[in-house]
């Protein structure tokens, strides 16, 4: 209990002290800890990808000289077991947009918006088109209103206002995504290809995967880096709040606590100090996410688990004791002559 005491005590000095340094310690901790889960959530992978399967692709594209596809064709190829998507494009149909029919099961990442179309005459637009979702475009001759925004340069229709269009009948393009090699085998595919355009020019097959899980340790590793670097930063701000009981920890030397216990002490109030900012950073994260956070997330179907915030507060926590080493050791070591010199004692 006695230890207890002592350590709100301390909190209370460290707050009276140096108010106005701990405030903005409070408040850049905080904001530091966001702007690491806004980093950990749009940038890695691994969560990003988390609704959205992160499956492999094999990409061939199927490209039409002078004379397109017949209907029944493309109809065969949409319908074969070894088709996981096609998407089509026609030169015709506009000269200034690239334009594609949209495929749910196509590997399309929306930043914003929705894929899912309620009217015929919808689109999803690249993310350099200046209008927001809500607004319309004009492609070729025809209005579209604007539901979601892709990573690609395309704009996206549906089938349906793609064959209204008359797309169809002066198709330019295909591109079709098969599921991994290791599943369909893309032998079959190729074969299917040929047989139903046998006059087309055929490239592929790539493998396309959405954002590459593979590249998640990298970028981890990277946001970790820019983490202990930002806590770095801050660390000024803590050691100043330590000092603030420099003199507080000299008495105690002074009447016999051992440097271990005293140093035992200093650490301790770093600690909670650096555990209690980034609790109250996440959890500002938590609870405003819906309302805030999500709405500046470059894709909306990013979702935290309490997981992630525990791995975050883990991390943001480690790092902040990790640096805080340094200054604890210098608050610890001042002998009592030393702080005489300075006027502490």
């Amino acid at each position: 209990m006695k230890s207890i005491f002592l350590f709100l005590s301390r909190m209370r000095q460290y707050f009276k002290k140096s108010n106005g340094i701990f405030l903005v310690f409070l408040i850049g901790g905080m904001l530091n800890s966001i702007l690491v889960a806004y980093c950990y959530g749009n940038l890695v992978p691994v969560v990003t990808n988390r609704n959205m399967g992160g499956r492999t692709y094999q990409e061939y594209v199927i490209s039409f000289a002078s004379t397109p596809p017949s209907r029944e064709a493309v109809r065969q190829l949409q319908e074969s077991p070894l088709v996981q998507a096609c998407i089509f494009t026609s030169g015709q149909i506009s000269s200034d947009h690239i334009i594609y029919t949209y495929d749910a099961d196509y590997p399309l990442e929306i930043r914003k918006g929705t894929g899912n179309f309620t009217d015929p005459y919808q689109v999803i637009v690249p993310s350099r088109e200046s209008r927001g979702i809500g607004k319309t475009v004009i492609l070729g001759s025809n209005l579209f209103e604007i539901v979601g925004v892709s990573d690609f340069s395309w704009y996206f229709i549906s089938e349906q206002a793609f064959e209204q269009i008359g797309g169809f009948n002066s198709i330019s393009k295909i591109r079709v995504y098969s599921a991994g090699r290791e599943v369909d085998g893309n032998d079959r595919v190729e074969s299917l290809i040929k047989e139903l355009f046998p006059h087309a020019t055929i490239g592929g097959a790539n493998d396309q995967r959405i954002r590459d899980a593979n590249d998640s340790p990298v970028i981890l590793k990277l946001i970790g880096i820019q983490t202990f670097l930002s806590v770095v930063s801050f660390t000024f701000l803590l050691q100043y709040i330590l000092s603030s009981l420099r003199k507080e920890n000299v008495v105690c030397l002074i009447l016999g606590a051992s440097k271990a216990r005293t140093a035992v002490f200093v650490f301790r109030d770093a600690f909670v100090l650096s555990f209690g900012v980034n609790v109250l950073g996440l959890l500002t994260h938590r609870l405003l996410y819906d309302p805030v956070f999500r709405e500046l997330n470059l894709y909306t179907h990013i979702t935290y688990s309490y997981q992630d915030y525990c791995m975050l507060l883990f991390a943001l926590t480690m790092f902040s004791v990790i640096a805080a080493i340094p200054v604890v050791l210098k608050e610890v070591l001042s002998t009592p002559m030393a702080a005489k010199r300075r006027n502490l004692c």
